[in-house]
């Protein structure tokens, strides 16, 4: 970003999350702007002050704008103040945070048409707590240039939570593509596996854009702190490859991932993924999301089903921008027992149609879900 949009964006905010140190450490043409912005009055004799000057004045100023202080309100007569505060008719506390799954088609931040839309973007995301990308560039500088900004602009609006950005492993047929997982703090990242093959009568099968295995841990959760996030983004049922058919090796890779993930949840991810063995150990929360190329239907054809032990959240949502429903949100039927999930999807004003000269952010809606635990 430019010195002068940051700039504009700090003012816009209203200084907001910027402090002593933030403001200190900002580069000179960003402060030389901020001033022309903020203190048009006294810019240009600052200009030529020392950056503690500098910072003594935007703070002041900051103060002299803030909200008015709030008269506290009155103490209570003397007989009101001795009665007893009934107890809740509700519990309440329970934790909750809130995910997005996201194929971002490339996640092309530098399109200037699209500029506004991705400021758009980060302001709505940067309310959640979770991120999760598919069809991200694998080659280095293209992750770089586009995933550490998007991690950056969302720590710009963060307050004193951090995010932080983690992929898995490139893969994929053509160009490799990556899933970008984004985080808040206080959450961390226990492990991570990238699912480049998966066992298969007696071998191994590739995946071809190999799905994102992430534990989380968030110790606000009280009785269930860990969350196994899964970024799944499967072969569409159209084109061909020299294995055959896509539509063959998308049904292929979605048959092995409903199917062999159980035991990759007890042998390699060490967690618990029947109900049974999360009364022995611990309460898991197991979520597979992002774009299977599929509705909902066909993933229960495919092993998404209640007695192989899986619950898809999603219904046949128009997801794409052909209006077909290919993004969803399955999670281990156990995990239920232990965490309420409430998914959502969120359409898109414009979706990218690029075969009619469409621009867009993506030709996916984006997936929410929410994840609180049960007390």
């Amino acid at each position: 970003m430019n010195p002068e949009k940051r700039a504009q964006e700090i003012v816009q905010q209203k200084l907001k999350f910027y402090a002593e140190h933030r403001l200190t450490n900002l580069s000179d043409m960003v402060m030389k702007h901020l001033l022309d912005l903020y203190l048009p009055a006294s810019a240009k004799e600052l200009q030529g002050a020392s950056r503690e000057e500098q910072v003594k004045a935007l703070l002041e100023k900051k103060r002299e704008t803030g909200s008015p202080k709030k008269t506290p309100p009155a103490s209570p007569p003397p007989d009101e103040e001795a009665k007893e505060v009934p107890p809740p008719t509700f519990v309440q506390g329970q934790h909750q945070i809130r995910i997005v799954f996201f194929n971002a088609l490339k996640l092309r931040l530098e399109e200037a048409s699209l500029a506004d839309d991705w400021a758009r973007v980060v302001e709505e995301f940067a309310s959640y707590d979770v991120l999760v990308f598919s069809e991200i560039r694998g080659a280095e500088h293209l992750y770089f240039k586009r995933a550490h900004r998007f991690r950056d602009q969302l720590n710009l609006r963060a307050g004193s939570d951090v995010w932080t950005a983690a992929s898995s492993n490139p893969s994929g047929p053509g160009a490799l593509e990556v899933h970008l997982l984004l985080y808040k703090s206080p959450i961390t990242v226990r492990e991570m596996h990238t699912l480049v093959e998966l066992s298969d009568e007696g071998g191994s099968a590739p995946m071809d854009h190999a799905p994102l295995v992430a534990q989380l841990e968030d110790v606000r959760f009280r009785r269930a702190p860990r969350i196994h996030l899964t970024s799944v983004h499967l072969p569409p049922k159209t084109g061909k490859t020299a294995a055959g058919k896509r539509l063959d090796a998308r049904n292929r890779q979605a048959r092995l991932l409903f199917r062999e993930y159980p035991r990759l949840a007890r042998t390699t991810f060490k967690a618990a993924f029947t109900e049974a063995g999360m009364k022995e150990t611990a309460p898991t929360a197991h979520i597979l999301g992002g774009d299977f190329n599929a509705d909902a239907d066909e993933l229960h054809d495919l092993g998404a089903t209640y007695e192989a032990g899986w619950d898809v959240l999603t219904g046949n949502w128009p997801t794409s921008s052909s209006g077909k429903s290919y993004d969803h949100i399955v999670v281990a039927r156990a995990s239920k027992s232990y965490f309420v999930f409430q998914a959502d999807f969120l359409p898109l004003a414009q979706y990218a149609k690029f075969s009619k000269g469409i621009q867009g952010i993506s030709d996916h809606a984006p997936l929410s879900l929410t994840v609180k635990e049960i007390l």
